[in-house]
């Protein structure tokens, strides 16, 4: 271990320390905690880790209620616009109505 960290002192060698580590100590392995005897197992001294997997999925249960919001969201806002269309389209309507009797009274006085 010395010579490694010797070596990445002197430029010779680019090594991390973690590097280092495992070229001294070999590869990890499965069940086990170094320099802890053989009791301990990496749950009962580092405790659980949540997996990767209830990350994710908690990730997606928020980006799914996230559309569910949306898409409620979204109805109200149709809905409101029918609303709105239906009160132009009213006043569009008024509005033609006005405008037809105008021309029907101009047009009698044209008569006349």
């Amino acid at each position: 271990m010395q010579d490694l960290t010797m070596q990445v002192s002197q430029g010779t060698a680019s090594y991390t320390p973690d590097e280092i580590f495992t070229k001294v100590m070999g590869d990890e392995r499965h069940g086990r905690v170094r320099a802890c005897g053989a009791g301990p197992t990496p749950t009962t001294y580092f405790g659980r880790q949540p997996s990767r997997d209830n990350h994710i999925q908690e990730q997606l249960d928020e980006a799914n209620t996230k559309i569910v919001e949306q898409a409620k969201d979204i109805a109200v806002m149709k809905e409101q616009l029918r609303i709105l269309m239906e009160q132009l389209g009213g006043q569009r309507n008024e509005n033609l109505q006005v405008d037809e009797d105008a021309q029907e009274s101009e047009d009698e006085e044209d008569l006349n």
